[in-house]
C-alpha cells in the first residue's frame, strides 16, 4: 500500500496539470454531450414579458387548447409547446437586462406572437417593435387583451392586464424556422377567430 501511495505522489508531483487538463477536459466533453441530448425540440414558442405568470400553466393551456392544430415539426410524435417568460424588474439593473433580453428575442426568438402586460406593451409600441393586425375585415389593432381569455385562464398571476400581439414579421425565415412561425400563426388565429 505504501508502494502505491508512493507511486500516487510520483505521478502527481510530475503530472498534475495535464491530470487537471484532462479532467477538465472530460467534463467539457460530458457538459457538450449532455447539452446536445437535452436541446430544445420544441413545435411552438410563446414569449411572455412582463412581471408575473405560470411558465408551466401557461405550456400546459397552450398544449391542451392548441395540440390539435399545431404540426410536429421534428417528427419526434409528440408537440412540445414552449413558453419563454423574460420577467421586468424595476431596478435599473434589471431593467437593462430586461430590454436587452427582449431585443434579442424581438431580433432572434422563434415566437410568432407575445404576450405582455400592459406597461410593457405600451413601452414596446413606442420603440415599433410590434405591429397592427387584422382582428376583422375592416378593423386592425396593436393587441387583444386575453387577461380572461379562456385560452390563459389561470396563467397570469400580476395586477396588469395581459396582451396578445405579434412582432414584426421576418422574410427570411426558413425550414424549421418558418414552420414554428407557422404553427404560432395558426394558434394566433384560432385566438382571433374565437374572440370575433
Amino acid at each position: 500500500m505504501e508502494n502505491f501511495s508512493k507511486k500516487w505522489e510520483n505521478i502527481w508531483y510530475h503530472y498534475k496539470w495535464r491530470i487537471l487538463a484532462g479532467i477538465f477536459a472530460l467534463f467539457c466533453v460530458i457538459y457538450t454531450v449532455t447539452e446536445f441530448a437535452m436541446r430544445n425540440n420544441s413545435d411552438v414558442y410563446v414569449t411572455y414579458l412582463g412581471t408575473n405568470v405560470d411558465e408551466i400553466r401557461l405550456e400546459e393551456n397552450l398544449f391542451n387548447n392548441f395540440s390539435d392544430i399545431a404540426e410536429d415539426i421534428n417528427n419526434d410524435n409528440e408537440k412540445v409547446f414552449d413558453a419563454v417568460s423574460i420577467l421586468y424588474s424595476s431596478k435599473l439593473e434589471g431593467d437593462m437586462a430586461f430590454w436587452q433580453r427582449v431585443d434579442l428575442d424581438l431580433a432572434n426568438g422563434k415566437s410568432y406572437f407575445y404576450l405582455v402586460d400592459e406597461s410593457i406593451f405600451n413601452m414596446l409600441k413606442e420603440r415599433g417593435s410590434i405591429i397592427p393586425f387584422n382582428i376583422k375585415e375592416d378593423e386592425r389593432t396593436y393587441f387583444i387583451d386575453v387577461t380572461d381569455n379562456k385560452y390563459f385562464e389561470g396563467c397570469f398571476n400580476g395586477k396588469e392586464r395581459v396582451y396578445l400581439t405579434v412582432r414584426h414579421e421576418f422574410s427570411n425565415l426558413k425550414g424549421k424556422e418558418l414552420l414554428i412561425a407557422e404553427n404560432g400563426k395558426k394558434i394566433f388565429e384560432k385566438i382571433i377567430d374565437d374572440i370575433n
